[in-house]
C-alpha cells in the first residue's frame, strides 16, 4: 500500500486499499515489473486473467482477431463460441443493453462486429443464475496459446462502446494504421481483472503500460462522442504526457478550441471514477488545471497521425 502524502494536502495516497483510484506522483515512478500484486490478497475467479507465474501481458493483433472469431463463432467441432452462447441467453430487457453498452439494443444474432469491451467485461463477470460463482472462463485460460507473457509493444486508448471486430472495428483500425499483425498489444479489457475486488490494483498495473509501451495508439472512433471527452482516455493520454513520450492517433479527432477544459468537461460512466481521475490528475500535475489541460492538448498536437 502506498503511504505517500499527496503534495498540497494532508491526505495519503491510499491507492491500493482506499477509494482513490489514481496513483500519486511517487507511485508513478514504480517500474513496470513491480511486485504490486503481492500488496493485496489475490482473488482469482474463472473470469479473471491468469495470475502469478501464468500472468499474460500481451496478445498480438492477429491472435486477437482470431480470438474474437473463436469466442463468437467457435472452432472446429465446437460451434457457436462461448461468447455467442452466453449472449443468446441474455434477456433483451437486461439493464446491460439499456445503460452499459451505449444504448445498443440486443442483436438478433451476435457477430464479431457487435463485440465491444462492455460486452466482454459483462461476459467475464457473469454469474451463474444469480446464485453466486462465475460461469465464464477468461479466454487466456481457454485459449492460452493466443496470449503471451511478453511485454506489449503497443497500448491502446479507445472507447469501450466501439466495436472490436469487423470492417469498422478497433482491430481493423489498428491494421489500417500500418501496425503489423504480429505486434503485441495491451488492450485493457483483456488484461485488467474485471472481477478483482480491489480494482485499484489492476488500474495501477495498467498505468505502467500507458507510460512505458513503445506505441500509444489513440483510436478516434468517428462517432459523436470524442474519445478525449472520456475521463479514462484523458488519464491515459496524461500518463503519456507525464512520461514525455509521443502518442499515435488513428483516425481524426475532433478539433478543440484553444484553452479547452479537458479536465472540467470530461465524462465517465461511473461518477466515482470521475472524481478519482480528477483529483489524481491534479496531484500528478501539481494541482494546476491549466497545466493539465495544456499537457493533454500538447500531447494530441504533437502526436503522430497514422490514419486520416
Amino acid at each position: 500500500m502506498c503511504v505517500h502524502t499527496a503534495e498540497g494536502t494532508n491526505k495519503q495516497c491510499h491507492n491500493l486499499e482506499g477509494s482513490v483510484y489514481i496513483r500519486c506522483n511517487q507511485c508513478l515512478l514504480r517500474p513496470l515489473e513491480s511486485n504490486i500484486n503481492s500488496e493485496v490478497p489475490v482473488v482469482e475467479v474463472p473470469g479473471s486473467p491468469p495470475k502469478g507465474d501464468a500472468t499474460v501481458r500481451s496478445i498480438s493483433l492477429q491472435n486477437l482477431e482470431n480470438l474474437l472469431k473463436i469466442l463468437v463463432d467457435g472452432e472446429e467441432g465446437v460451434s457457436p463460441g462461448p461468447l455467442k452462447t452466453w449472449y443468446r441467453g441474455l434477456d433483451d430487457r437486461d439493464n446491460f443493453f439499456k445503460y452499459t453498452d451505449g444504448y445498443r439494443p440486443k442483436e438478433q444474432e451476435l457477430s464479431v462486429e457487435h463485440v465491444t469491451s462492455h460486452l466482454v467485461a459483462a461476459y467475464l463477470k457473469a454469474e451463474k443464475d444469480g446464485k453466486g460463482g462465475y460461469k465464464n472462463k477468461h479466454p487466456a485460460k481457454t485459449q492460452s496459446r493466443l496470449f503471451s507473457d511478453r511485454r506489449a509493444k503497443a497500448v491502446v486508448t479507445y472507447q469501450w462502446k466501439q466495436s472490436l471486430g469487423g470492417k469498422k472495428g478497433l482491430l481493423q483500425m489498428i491494421r489500417d494504421a500500418g501496425i503489423s499483425p504480429d505486434t503485441e498489444l495491451w488492450i485493457d479489457v483483456w488484461f485488467i481483472d474485471q472481477n478483482c475486488r480491489n480494482i485499484t490494483t489492476e488500474l495501477a498495473i495498467s498505468q505502467e503500460y500507458y507510460r512505458l509501451c513503445d506505441l500509444h495508439l489513440i483510436a478516434a472512433s468517428g462517432d459523436d462522442a470524442d474519445v478525449l471527452d472520456r475521463a479514462w482516455c484523458l488519464w491515459e493520454a496524461a500518463l503519456r504526457a507525464y512520461e514525455k513520450r509521443k502518442s499515435q492517433i488513428m483516425g481524426k479527432l475532433k478539433v478543440k478550441e484553444a484553452g479547452y477544459g479537458f479536465l472540467e468537461k470530461m465524462d465517465v460512466y461511473d461518477p466515482s471514477d470521475k472524481e478519482s481521475i480528477y483529483y489524481g490528475l491534479r496531484r500528478v500535475f501539481n494541482f494546476d488545471n491549466s497545466i493539465i489541460n495544456q499537457k493533454i492538448a500538447d500531447q494530441v498536437a504533437n502526436a503522430e497521425l497514422l490514419v486520416n
